[in-house]
């Protein structure tokens, strides 16, 4: 991760600002070698060049993921896409992180793709795992995808044109769309775009034709007509908004001055609120919601943190003040003081599900402060910060003072877990525990203080070889890393509160597939994220 603020001319050239940041590829990428099932050589299938080429299209090259080209293997690809339409929020940020990962992988498309589910070509795959991406909040990520497509694709366009609804940038889409009138996903779009390019006459007369011949329902043209201010037909009457809501219908909203708040809204709609015109309360709540899922990278959330100086309390502001403390004790070198401030912005990342991305990002930090390294101050672009430090001078026993378990236990959360597991000598049973599990040490089930330690140390148990009369261990032997990732995703989604023997199974798929680095983070997070500290 970063320690020190990066000139914005010095920063690497990249598709979007997501995949440029080191915590974004961090929190991707795979630190294990590709993996395979066996010594036997891959099993190759033949199709037309071209034929299943957008289901291979991906933004993170193996490089990175360290995942195989064989991904997704002979899975079917109705099956796959079946799967992937399943998939939830998972409340485990590794496992998260994990599954996205997937959903941006390049991987050659389903071998399966040639002789089942939709026709080659068709690209259900992609879609899928566009739409998902967009409902998981990731839209610069799916934006990505989707401009490695033919832009005038009538498959795609219709998620082409949400995308750029959503972040503010759909000129170059409309202006597509005039060019390409049948790539329309809908009458309200192309009304739509033809009011974006100035165009009004035109627009007001499609919207009118629509009305004649029962192609745009009441409500639909009825908003259209307040946004191009037509003669309303049934003036007083408000038009109902569509639900869900859709990205057209949250735009047309704003432009005739009655904005929707994004808060009670599916997560892709809070990019609206990261925009520099949106106040700074609502940039740093949007940003809260789509770092917790993984959409944007902690480091900017941050970094909005420490844009200025609050100029209220409670709620928000007291979360801003805490880590703006913590920001100027690091940046002050002063082990004790951020000893002192480490419980307050814990406790206020804990109220908001943020651990994780806390600790990724504050984690190397913490730990250069607690070996004695100097490191730069956080706060971007120079900006200023409380400059008093709360205890600064009070001694204390550690070498953050009283709170020096405390900030172990966080950096277990951390990228450097197994180096400060290393150093690490706690007198607790529960913390020896999480050091071990760091490590790479399992103790014995039996050891276990309560249910969910023992499904932890039960997965690293020797597995019972599956019986030939079991379909679920049979169907197991047979799935593709891409399918045994999604199905993890699926058992470990509701986190601390997932079934014991859900996290027990899940765990062993991952190591099964050599994914150790996941499965320790994972059994971390389930029970530091259920901790009370």
């Amino acid at each position: 991760m970063p320690l020190a603020v990066v000139a914005e001319g010095d920063r690497p050239l990249s598709a979007i600002d997501w995949l440029s940041s080191e915590d974004a590829q961090q929190s991707l990428r795979a630190p294990e070698p590709p993996v395979s099932r066996s010594a036997l050589p891959d099993q190759v299938a033949t199709s037309s060049i071209g034929s299943v080429r957008r289901d291979a299209i991906g933004l993170l090259p193996a490089q990175i993921t360290g995942l195989p080209a064989s991904l997704w293997g002979d899975t079917r690809v109705d099956e796959l896409t079946a799967l992937i339409e399943q998939q939830e929020i998972v409340a485990l940020p590794s496992v998260q992180a994990l599954l996205m990962m997937a959903l941006l992988a390049e991987a050659d498309a389903p071998l399966a793709a040639v002789t089942a589910g939709p026709p080659p070509g068709d690209g259900a795959v992609f879609r899928a795992r566009v739409a998902k991406l967009i409902e998981f909040g990731a839209i610069d990520q799916a934006a990505a995808l989707l401009e490695q497509v033919d832009p005038h694709d009538v498959a795609t366009f219709g998620q082409a044109f949400d995308v750029s609804l959503l972040l503010w940038r759909e000129d170059q889409t409309c202006a597509r769309l005039m060019k390409s009138p049948e790539i329309a996903p809908t009458l309200s779009a192309r009304i739509f775009c033809l009011a974006r390019s100035g165009d009004w006459n035109t627009a007001a007369l499609t919207l009118e034709s629509g009305r004649a011949v029962g192609a745009l329902d009441p409500d639909s043209a009825l908003l259209l007509a307040h946004f191009l201010q037509t003669e309303d037909p049934e003036p007083g009457r408000r038009p109902r908004l569509p639900q869900p809501v859709s990205p057209l219908a949250f735009r047309i909203m704003d432009a005739i001055a009655e904005p929707l708040p994004t808060n009670a809204m599916p997560l892709a709609f809070s990019h609206s609120d990261l925009r520099d015109t949106a106040g700074w309360k609502s940039q740093i709540e949007a940003a809260e919601r789509l770092t917790r899922v993984g959409a944007v990278p902690g480091r900017r959330l941050f970094e909005i943190y420490s844009d200025r100086l609050p100029a209220a309390s409670g709620g928000v502001w007291d979360r801003v003040s805490a880590v703006q403390v913590l920001i100027a004790a690091i940046g002050a070198d002063n082990p004790v003081a951020v000893g002192n401030a480490l419980p307050d912005a814990w406790s206020a990342m804990r109220s908001i599900q943020l651990e994780v991305a806390f600790a990724r990002h504050f984690g190397p930090q913490i730990w250069q402060v607690m070996a004695g390294s100097r490191t730069a101050p956080l706060a971007p672009g120079g900006q200023s910060l409380p400059q008093s430090i709360p205890g600064g001078d009070t001694p204390g026993a550690g070498v953050l003072g009283p709170n020096t378990d405390l900030a172990f236990r966080i950096l277990m959360l951390s990228d450097q877990a197994e180096e400060v597991a290393q150093a690490w000598q706690p007198e607790q049973e529960g913390d020896r525990l999480l050091r071990d599990l760091a490590m790479g040490r399992h103790p014995a089930p039996d050891q276990a203080a309560n249910t969910m330690e023992e499904a932890i140390l039960l997965s690293a148990e020797p597995a019972t070889p599956p019986s030939d009369e079991d379909p679920a261990a049979a169907a197991a032997r047979h799935m593709s890393l891409g399918e045994t990732i999604l199905e993890v995703a699926l058992l470990l989604r509701r986190g601390i509160e997932a079934d014991p023997g859900d996290v027990t199974r899940a765990l062993q798929l991952l190591r099964d597939w050599g994914l150790e680095s996941t499965a320790r983070a994972a059994s971390l997070e389930l029970l530091l994220l259920g901790d009370e500290a």
